[in-house]
């Protein structure tokens, strides 16, 4: 852009330019955030499971050779409906989390338009305004 091209902008196109590159870089490294994020989490999932079998593994070696007697079949039955009322309530949290999260990014979607319909509104206006205010040739 040459030097009076830069003059000739007013300070609307010069911010207008400022934000959008602002914007556009958030927007180029998102793809990069989400896939560190995503790799965090499945890291963090995979050592879990690692630490989780490592260390029943260490216990069992150490209890095995004690012989403890069976579980009684009610504790076994009552720690399995607990595993399984647990695992569902972790089910319907996550499809809570999920459908909110999918709230907030429509409720975005539906301000964006309001506000672009009342920008418009708003335009509208002005120009009406500057209309009437604004004499005719042969007055």
């Amino acid at each position: 852009m040459s030097e009076a091209e830069r003059a000739g902008r007013s300070i609307f196109d010069i911010y207008r330019e400022s934000v959008t590159n602002i914007i556009n870089e958030f927007d180029k490294v998102r793809p990069a955030y989400v896939q560190s994020i995503t790799n965090l989490q499945q890291q963090a999932m995979d050592s879990m499971r690692k630490l989780t079998e490592l260390a029943l593994s260490a216990q069992r070696e150490f209890i095995e050779p004690i012989r403890l007697p069976a579980m009684p079949d009610a504790w076994v039955r009552g720690t399995d409906e607990f595993n399984d009322a647990l695992a569902k309530t972790t089910s319907i949290a996550n499809r809570a989390m999920i459908a909110g999260i999918d709230t907030a990014t429509q409720n975005i979607k539906i301000a964006t338009d309001a506000f672009e319909t009342f920008a418009r509104i708003n335009q509208n206006i002005l120009k009406s305004i500057r209309s009437t205010l604004t004499p005719t040739k042969g007055e």
